[in-house]
């Protein structure tokens, strides 16, 4: 089945589990111990990192507001008072749609006023 088999040489695919490993002295031995504990508190680290849902929302927080304080001023100023051309354009364009379509304007505008009257009804 192996073919390395005559030549003596061993990989870690012919090697069996029960193998013998070199033994290793006391001092090599502690520091792997102590360089597998080192991965092990990363690893750990890594996990609570990902699990700790208020420290990664405050993290993105600050990010986007790093990101909102680099934006030019002139870009931010026009977000915040809405245009006055823009929202007459939504309102003629609502007004110019209820006069296409009154019918279904007008059943959707009844069936919320029955829903409003019915929750009223119940309060009492």
């Amino acid at each position: 089945m192996d073919e390395d088999r005559g030549t003596g040489a061993t990989t870690a695919l012919t090697r069996s589990p029960a193998a013998p490993r070199p033994v290793a002295s006391a001092a090599e031995l502690r520091a792997e111990i102590e360089r597998t504990r080192i991965e092990l508190g990363d690893t750990v680290a890594a996990l609570v990192g990902k699990t700790d849902v208020k420290a990664r929302a405050r993290h993105k927080a600050a990010r986007m507001a790093r990101r909102v304080r680099k934006t030019p001023p002139g870009l931010v100023d026009g977000t915040r008072e809405p245009s006055p051309t823009s929202a007459t354009a939504v309102a003629a364009s609502a007004r110019d749609g209820v006069r296409r379509h009154p019918v279904p304007v007008a059943a959707v505008a009844a069936l919320a006023a029955g829903l409003a009257l019915g929750r009223a009804g119940r309060r009492r």
